[in-house]
């Protein structure tokens, strides 16, 4: 074999090589998207599951069921919400290590599991056969406990804390409907100010019992209430009318919204006895979350008439902008720092786009694509990055 043959013969054999080397990259290449296409398959209308590592991943319904929603995880990464059954029959479910678990009803047609501790105690709502919602409390233990009422005919559970303390509102025999709160199967009316007709809401209680929610007052407004130690607590307003709490972290800072002097709603932050506005975009501002480093999260609207969710630290509002769109909203912030939110990504969409904010920083990061007409509606994201939430 002369020269000329074996140069031709070796450059036949290297881009033969290139050839297998390349489809191998394609190969692989498929793979991957396949795998990532795999991980992030979601059905419309059923809840998810979301971390970093695994992807999005639809947590499905009951047997014969078409819907599920999650509200809640803890830092096991089991899960609070619903689901439909064959019947159509929204239930309270519970998702343990991924298995999915019926807690069924009190005879009625609807029940909601909307918060979970670390000791997988789960709270939320049933309606019994008669239509009226009762409180429930369950765990794999004891199954489905009625919390009771204060004398009326209904009852909401909206948190636990890790000591099994529930809190929620009941309602009397006289029309009127007091926040309760419930430990060890004893419910406590924990009062109101007054006003007609009068009630209280118990919204979130933190790792050391403090309280807080809303509840009407002598001159029938609506008012932001802590209640610790046996005591209830008016935190006042920003100069408007009303205010109401939405969240307190374990270091006793509260955060809620409240009508301002001139009408306009704006997020708030109470801290040792003042209530400080957050300051606003340019309009109207509500608060959702806040973490035990006093980093707060919300929205608020601009000056140009878009809808922005804003990180609030250090007494400064900083605008996390949107996903290309008009619309953002900042719903929860775990202790790293984490946020969790939603946004569309053309202005004017209704489509909207979870999103994950890292605690390193990178800014807005859309999470678990689905399909293009689909939103996909983060609830809550534990300390480990874990994200639960719905589409539609």
């Amino acid at each position: 074999m002369n020269t000329k043959t074996k140069n031709r013969l070796k450059k036949i054999s290297i881009a033969i090589l290139i050839i297998l080397v390349l489809s191998q990259i394609v190969i692989a290449d498929v793979a991957n998207d396949n795998e990532h296409k795999k991980k992030n398959k979601l059905s419309i209308n059923h809840a998810f599951l979301w971390d970093k590592a695994h992807g999005m991943k639809d947590l499905g319904t009951l047997p014969g069921g078409t819907y599920s929603d999650a509200y809640d995880i803890n830092e096991k990464g089991n899960i609070a919400g619903k689901s439909d059954n064959s019947a159509g029959v929204e239930h309270a479910v519970f998702w343990k290590k991924g298995k999915l678990i019926d807690i069924g009803s009190f005879g009625g047609d609807e029940s909601k599991a909307v918060a979970v501790n670390e000791k997988d105690q789960v709270v939320g709502w049933s309606k019994n056969s008669l239509g009226q919602i009762r409180a429930f409390i369950w765990d794999k233990q004891h199954g489905m406990k009625s919390l009771g009422t204060l004398g009326g005919d209904e009852s909401q559970a909206y948190d636990i804390d890790n000591k099994g303390q529930v809190v929620g509102w009941s309602n009397l025999l006289d029309g009127s409907a007091p926040a309760f709160s419930d430990k060890n199967g004893i419910m406590k009316n924990l009062g109101y100010f007054g006003g007609s007709p009068p009630y209280s809401i118990a919204r979130d209680i933190n790792d050391k019992g403090q309280i807080v929610g809303r509840g009407s007052t002598a001159s029938s407004d609506m008012h932001a209430i802590l209640w610790e130690n046996g005591v209830m607590k008016d935190l006042g307003t920003l100069g408007g009318a009303w205010s109401e709490a939405v969240m307190i972290n374990n270091k006793r800072q509260i955060v809620g919204d409240s009508e301002d002097s001139s009408g306009q709603a704006h997020a708030f932050i109470w801290e040792n006895g003042i209530m400080k506005d957050l300051g606003s975009f340019g309009g109207a501002t509500y608060v959702y979350s806040i973490n035990d480093n006093k980093q707060v999260v919300g929205v608020s609207d601009t000056a140009s008439g878009e809808i922005h969710a804003f990180l609030w630290e250090n007494g400064v509002m900083k605008d996390l902008g949107t996903l290309g769109g008009d619309y953002s909203v900042a719903e929860d912030i775990n202790r790293k720092g984490d946020i969790i939110g939603f946004s569309n990504e053309l202005s004017g969409s209704t489509v909207k786009k979870a999103f994950i904010i890292n605690h390193n920083g990178g800014g807005m990061v859309k999470i678990g694509p689905g399909p293009s007409g689909m939103s996909t509606l983060p609830r809550d994201i534990n300390n480990k990055g874990q994200v639960v939430g719905h589409s539609y």
